[in-house]
């Protein structure tokens, strides 16, 4: 509902078409109705789980890299291209300094199973077992670094004004 005080062009959040829509007036940023999702479902939990696939050596500390991050995943069946396309509306919320990416600390309580058993780091793993038996290999090891999803100040604001219009 505007009430005469929404900030947006977008009436409602699911009357956004997407195509980045809803303008914060005076903080210069656009937030589509993706990153609402995202700020909507920071608000009720906090944080959200993500992992990063790495590739290391076994033979050296030297040799490591991050193959995919940040990787959220909903389903053990998430394709690649959603786990991509997620990742990349991650990093863009995390450039509009909305939200911030920590791989430093897992989340307590939540076991990256989801992470660990699904159909793309299963690959993943493959992957890198099928390039260490190529001459020259570096990387022979595909591991996962749990982190999480954290709302900054800033989204906070923003997500705390957008929902409070919205209702």
């Amino acid at each position: 509902m505007n009430n005469g005080k929404h900030h947006g062009c977008c009436e409602h959040f699911h009357g956004c078409s997407g195509g980045g829509c809803c303008k914060s007036k005076g903080d210069g940023i656009t937030i589509d109705k993706y990153e609402l999702a995202v700020l909507k479902e920071l608000l009720e939990y906090n944080y959200l789980p993500i992992s990063r696939f790495i590739m290391c050596s076994s033979h050296t500390d030297e040799a490591l890299f991050t193959a995919l991050a940040p990787v959220y995943i909903d389903d053990k069946a998430d394709s690649m291209e959603m786990v991509k396309s997620f990742a990349r509306r991650l990093d863009v919320m995390a450039e509009k300094k909305l939200i911030s990416l920590d791989y430093g600390n897992a989340l307590q309580g939540y076991d990256y199973e989801q992470h660990k058993n699904s159909d793309l780091f299963h690959y993943f793993e493959s992957t890198v077992k099928e390039g260490a038996e190529k001459p020259g290999h570096l990387c022979d090891t595909a591991e996962i670094e749990c982190g999480s999803v954290s709302m900054t100040p800033f989204g906070l604001t923003a997500a705390q004004r957008y929902f409070e219009f919205e209702e």
